[in-house]
């Protein structure tokens, strides 16, 4: 596993998205860069997962040196396979289908990101373990 930290900023579905859209319009999506600074004195390499908006990933981009955006696409029925699965654990996506989860305005501006990405990945076939590979590998970090 990478020595890394990972911080999950995940807008997922349902109040969390509701509250991460509101946490996005009060702060301008700022309140990642923000953390991201805090974390930047202690930290060797931080990965979050997942940005969803643009407003959180721009000014992450633009003021953190080194930083990198690595998109993980997957088509519908993989997302959607995905989805079932973790909403076995997830009382939040349990409680609406995958079609109502994707129409959410995070959901929707979260596709527009791979157009920023330094690296885009496509996981469909690919095990969390091959997507960690892969994006050491190609980000060239050591883990």
């Amino acid at each position: 596993m990478p020595s890394f930290r990972c911080w999950a900023a995940r807008a997922g579905t349902g109040s969390t998205s509701e509250e991460g859209a509101r946490l996005d319009r009060q702060t301008s999506g700022r309140w990642l860069l923000n953390y991201l600074i805090a974390l930047e004195a202690t930290e060797r390499r931080v990965v979050v997962d997942a940005s969803r908006t643009r407003r959180q990933t721009e000014p992450v981009l633009e003021m953190m040196t080194g930083s990198r955006l690595v998109y993980l696409a997957a088509g519908e029925g993989t997302r959607r396979m995905r989805f079932e699965i973790s909403s076995t654990t997830d009382a939040v996506k349990r409680s609406m289908g995958f079609d109502q989860a994707m129409r959410h305005e995070t959901e929707n501006e979260a596709t527009a990101l791979a157009a920023m990405a330094h690296l885009v990945i496509e996981t469909d076939s690919l095990s969390e373990v091959e997507v960690t590979d892969l994006v050491c590998s190609e980000m060239k970090w050591r883990v």
